[in-house]
């Protein structure tokens, strides 16, 4: 594919970056001409190899961890980012708590405590970051990534489910308050994603989700880097306030 530098000249900051999906999101995005800063909680090794990667092709990157839960560790990100990368102009809040599928009745408030704070919190603390660090003046983007779960529901995903709901409502409105201060809010919601899903699926489980979909095929992460290219660059610069769902049609 010919790349056309739609994001020449702008930075990033990708959070949960060292996952699969978020990988391909921070890749999509510096191949576009971005420079990405590459959050991640635990995974240190992987962020710096996904780093060293972009890099290598002839990229920018620098990675960063933080745990989005905690209101001084998310300023403190910003802080590094700034200092490192200079103003931003792109947010993909991408962080998720770990996902446990359990029936409604086995799962404890804490699982749900825990999507809230990650989930919900942590893109509510990176948004309010994001926009008050902006350039008077300057044009922002925030791409939220949610889930095509929010249409098409499955059984044991109630946590996860409620801080997705919670932060798509978030998102719309927070589109109306950012919009007069230059920055866009947008959301894509994912499928069930190759890589990302696959290994804790049955075969048959698969097969029916390929079934359903109108396209025949599973989204890649990579599908879903290049939607989120799209809601970054000026592409969609008349567009605010949207969720794309990324799931060949199924929801």
């Amino acid at each position: 594919m010919k790349f056309s530098k739609l994001l020449k000249g702008k930075a990033a900051l990708v959070t949960a970056a060292s996952g699969e999906r978020g990988a391909a999101i921070a890749t999509a995005l510096s191949r576009e001409g971005c420079a990405v800063a590459l959050h991640y909680y635990k995974n240190k090794a992987t962020a710096e190899g996904l780093r060293d990667a972009i890099k290598d092709a002839g990229g920018r990157a620098a990675s960063f961890q933080a745990d989005l839960s905690r209101a001084e560790e998310v300023e403190n990100l910003f802080s590094s980012v700034a200092a490192a990368m200079g103003p931003l102009q792109i947010l993909v809040n991408n962080a998720h708590a770990e996902i446990v599928r359990r029936p409604f009745l086995e799962t404890t408030w804490d699982d749900f405590q825990r999507q809230i704070d990650v989930t919900l919190k942590g893109s509510w603390l990176a948004c309010s970051q994001f926009i008050r660090r902006m350039d008077k003046g300057a044009k922002g983007s925030i791409i939220q990534v949610l889930s095509a779960q929010l249409n098409d529901p499955v059984k044991g995903y109630t946590a996860l489910a409620s801080a997705l709901s919670a932060l798509a409502g978030f998102s719309k409105n927070l589109a109306l308050e950012a919009g007069p201060l230059g920055v866009r809010v947008n959301s894509v919601a994912p499928g069930f994603t190759m890589g990302e899903n696959t290994p804790h699926a049955p075969e048959w489980v698969r097969e029916k989700i390929i079934q359903e979909t109108p396209l025949g095929k599973l989204a890649t992460p990579e599908d879903i880097g290049k939607a989120v290219v799209f809601f970054a660059s000026d592409l969609s610069e008349f567009i605010t306030g949207t969720c794309l769902a990324v799931d060949g049609g199924k929801s």
